[in-house]
């Protein structure tokens, strides 16, 4: 289960000394669309290439202006340079997408950043627009996903033959080894047949001289039982989600989880269950089961951003929300950026400069433009904000960008 963490996409953010190629495209999961895969990505890396070569000739341009006594070769001579040079940058990544191994882990989406010549790639659990840009840092809008749609968590199945504790996220769900785990009630106990353990008193002796034996306690002892089982169970759990944030989800019947809320001490217990017995379950059910679970607090955090930005925006105005792009981006630099929401699908190409607080935008992007929403993300979150990739329908504001400040 690979993760991808904010500091993977701040790093991919940064400013580079060179240009940098970021391309986004959908992806077709049928083995007979393997062959358009490849079409397209070629397509979207020979536009790269094409860019690439015409940056380097603009470079190449304004070195000869700044430095007219030195001597160039031709201009056509200067062209094919460029262009070899485009070439070199992008051929790494055109020959490993001409492969069909490439394609083997293939999922909803797929994210590709070049640099130097040196190419990394991403699959991602959804599918994206297609997207090429070729800046001075990569762009990583299409990713912001993947640090809010996504969440680790926790799977504890109980029952009294069987316990197992889960991890999963997204895309999976692995069993995790806890030293120490009774796997069930008997091995907890130490016990084969704990239906010896009722207890038995003496009624008197009956009509035929032998002693007649009352069971008793039956009830507290067998409850005692099951709150040492898991008693047992959450001792041994406890060392292992030392430190951890994820969420604990409980599988089981009724009566045990209530129980075991009982003795836990995780501080991060999910207040949802999965009821019915964890035995009865396959791998795959179980992760369906806990990620409806998890993806509707996902949601919700979402549905609560808007909320918080509406709200802010109707109490305060814009001394505490907006989605003018050029105050968002001041208040970004500055760290003020709490919670950011932005359309993905949406772009304003050009550049800021952060020291003078001057925007130079362009409804078409020109070679070499940057996302200005783009780095609006970065910044938010270079400075601890939170970014929620939503449609500018969800948001109810026109430019597909909206900020609540932290003062």
């Amino acid at each position: 289960m690979a993760t991808f963490a904010r500091e993977n996409l701040l790093d991919l953010a940064r400013p580079r000394d060179d240009w940098c190629v970021s391309i986004y495209m959908p992806i077709h999961r049928a083995a007979s669309d393997i062959l358009n895969n490849q079409v397209v990505l070629k397509n979207l890396l020979d536009a790269a290439r094409d860019e690439l070569a015409a940056l380097l000739e603009e470079d190449t341009n304004v070195a000869t202006t700044a430095r007219p006594h030195l001597v160039h070769p031709s201009t056509m001579r200067r062209r094919n340079k460029n262009e070899l040079t485009a070439y070199a940058f992008v051929q790494p990544a055109l020959d490993a997408a001409a492969s069909p191994n490439f394609w083997d882990g293939r999922r909803d989406g797929l994210a590709l950043f070049v640099y130097n010549g040196i190419f990394h790639h991403h699959w991602l659990p959804y599918p994206t627009e297609s997207l090429v840009v070729v800046s001075n840092h990569h762009h990583i809008t299409p990713l912001t996903p993947l640090l809010t749609d996504d969440a680790r968590f926790f799977v504890l199945a109980l029952s009294q033959n069987d316990v197992r504790l889960w991890e999963g996220d997204r895309d999976s769900i692995a069993e995790v080894h806890v030293p120490g785990l009774p796997r069930s009630l008997a091995d907890a106990l130490r016990l084969e047949e704990p239906e010896k353990q009722r207890l038995v008193r003496s009624a008197g002796i009956g009509p035929t001289g032998t002693p007649i034996g009352i069971r008793y306690g039956h009830r507290e002892d067998e409850r005692g039982r099951m709150h040492r089982f898991l008693q047992e169970i959450e001792r041994s759990l406890r060392p292992v989600l030392n430190g951890k944030t994820a969420p604990l989800i409980l599988s089981g019947v009724n009566y045990l989880l209530a129980m075991y809320r009982e003795v836990n001490t995780y501080a991060h217990l999910h207040a949802q269950e999965i009821h019915g017995n964890p035995e009865l379950l396959t791998r795959d059910q179980l992760h369906q089961a806990a990620w409806q679970i998890v993806q509707c607090t996902l949601d919700e955090a979402k549905a609560q951003a808007v909320d918080a930005y509406l709200a802010a925006r109707e109490a305060r105005g814009a001394e505490r929300a907006s989605e003018d792009l050029n105050v968002v981006l001041q208040a970004a630099h500055e760290g003020r950026v709490d919670t950011l929401l932005v359309d993905p699908a949406r772009h304003c190409w050009g550049s800021y400069d952060a020291v003078t607080n001057q925007m130079i935008a362009r409804p078409v992007r020109a070679h070499g433009d940057g996302d200005l929403y783009d780095l609006a993300v970065a910044q938010t979150l270079t400075h601890g904000g939170t970014v929620y990739a939503l449609p500018a329908s969800q948001t109810a504001t026109a430019s597909g960008l909206a900020a609540i400040f932290r003062y």
